[in-house]
């Protein structure tokens, strides 16, 4: 396998950022077939130029990840394709976070069913059941997004067979439950932190965050409805510009 030229060395962003970005969205992408077995990481910063130590960092973390399988001394694609642009809304909130020379790390509370809540959830889905996946982002251990998600359970059964840690990317479970294509309607404003969630995140109630609702269908299905709040200020113009239409 002869990979294309991912790096721009006129770029500010590190090699091998730019690297993980591109290999990643090819596989997403399905430029890069599932079960392809790419070249010794030796090779591939031949290829693009690079130090060794820079394609092995964005390899870990494809791995880390479940877009890359290591098996024995080789390194595997396994990733079936999803829409890019739901892999980037899904995913990119550690890669903004790292953008400001940040430790990103993420923490997954236990995934529960769930019967409507007027309280959370538009009218519409009234009479619907959801399993519900919470997922914390923090930036030096301080945390900085907080995603609660609701998941048609008609639209996604087998994610109740799932681990909290087996979903990082939610590609898999995407491909699994056939979600290969989507739309989204979004809503952004500013509101003060509800005092629930600020006790999960030891936060103090009544600050201002910015409060995204995503709202995703396969066709004209429901599969998907995820809260995020955004607690931290320098955070906040680039995560407006990733959700963008």
């Amino acid at each position: 396998m002869n990979t294309p030229k991912y790096i721009d060395k006129r770029s500010k962003e590190a090699y091998w950022v730019q690297f993980y970005h591109a290999l990643g969205s090819d596989i997403i992408e399905g430029s890069v077939a599932a079960g392809t077995r790419l070249p010794t990481a030796k090779v591939l910063a031949d290829q693009q130029g690079v130090d060794e130590s820079d394609v092995k960092k964005a390899l870990d973390k494809l791995i880390k990840e479940q877009l890359l399988e290591q098996q024995g001394d080789e390194i595997v694609v396994y990733a079936k394709a999803v829409d890019p642009q739901m892999f980037d809304r899904l995913t990119n909130l550690a890669n903004v976070i790292e953008s400001r020379s940040k430790v990103a790390t993420l923490r997954d509370l236990p995934i529960e069913e769930v019967a409507y809540d007027p309280d959370v959830l538009p009218e519409a889905f009234s009479g619907m059941t959801f399993y519900r996946m919470r997922r914390i982002f923090s930036a030096d251990s301080t945390p900085v997004f907080y995603l609660d998600s609701y998941f048609d359970i008609t639209a996604m059964p087998s994610l109740a067979t799932k681990s909290v840690d087996d979903t990082p990317l939610y590609t898999r479970l995407y491909a699994q439950n056939n979600i290969q294509d989507y739309r989204s309607d979004r809503l952004i404003k500013t509101v003060n932190l509800p005092s629930d969630i600020a006790k999960v995140l030891k936060a103090k109630p009544g600050i201002g965050c910015i409060k995204t609702a995503i709202t995703a269908y396969q066709g004209d299905q429901l599969f998907e409805y995820t809260l995020v709040w955004q607690l931290a200020e320098e955070f906040i113009f680039e995560y407006r510009m990733d959700l963008k239409d």
